[in-house]
């Protein structure tokens, strides 16, 4: 697996992803966008917003191209049952599916990972579960040490690079979702790789500190 960190400047604007270029997530501030909930060109924002950052800072931050392959999670419900799917760049993927329908109505979907620990990118428990209820797990071999691509982190929908082929992007949630929380557990890092991890992190949104 071979990884190549470039810097995100302006003539590097067009390699980006499709979806990438068009997400303004953390560009534009929601109070601008009015009664219309959108941007009529997001593209033409984004490579305006990045132009301004780089002639007051002289650098965005940077791209990790990481053998041009995706990776990422989804939790989500197909043909009636819930599914958890981890695509690790493509070379391992685990897929957990319920093993009983989701009921109709209200309902409370839970993922749970027990990380291994012993250091950066390893491997843990995934555990899913309906109102209170186990209904599926598995081992996932390998996780993606320090963070995900540029890619946003979706809610009720797909809108980015698709997780996995068992669906097609942006694949809405025809539900109601009420609210997503995150409860976060112990890493089982030693400080070193908690440094190491840290670093990973500023070093791919160019930070300063």
């Amino acid at each position: 697996m071979s990884a190549r960190i470039t810097p995100l400047r302006l003539e590097a604007f067009e390699q980006l992803p499709k979806h990438a270029r068009r997400c303004v997530f953390w560009e534009v501030d929601p109070a601008t966008l009015g009664d219309q909930g959108h941007l009529a060109d997001p593209e033409f924002e984004k490579e305006a917003w990045l132009s301004m950052v780089m002639l007051e800072w002289g650098s965005c931050g940077r791209v990790i191209y990481l053998d041009s392959v995706p990776a990422g999670y989804a939790l989500y419900v197909k043909d009636g049952k819930l599914v958890y799917h981890y695509n690790w760049f493509e070379r391992e993927r685990t897929n957990i599916v319920s093993n009983q329908p989701l009921p109709t109505g209200e309902s409370t979907v839970t993922m749970e990972f027990a990380y291994d620990g012993g250091g950066l990118g390893k491997g843990g428990e995934a555990v899913i579960g309906i109102n209170g209820k186990e209904v599926g797990r598995a081992r996932v071999p390998n996780t993606v040490a320090g963070r995900f691509g540029i890619d946003t982190f979706g809610v009720g929908s797909d809108t980015g690079s698709p997780v996995t082929d068992a669906y097609t992007a942006p694949f809405p949630f025809t539900g109601k979702v009420k609210r997503v929380d995150f409860e976060l557990g112990p890493q089982n890092l030693s400080k070193q790789d908690e440094t190491k991890l840290h670093d990973m992190q500023t070093m791919f949104v160019g930070a300063h500190e």
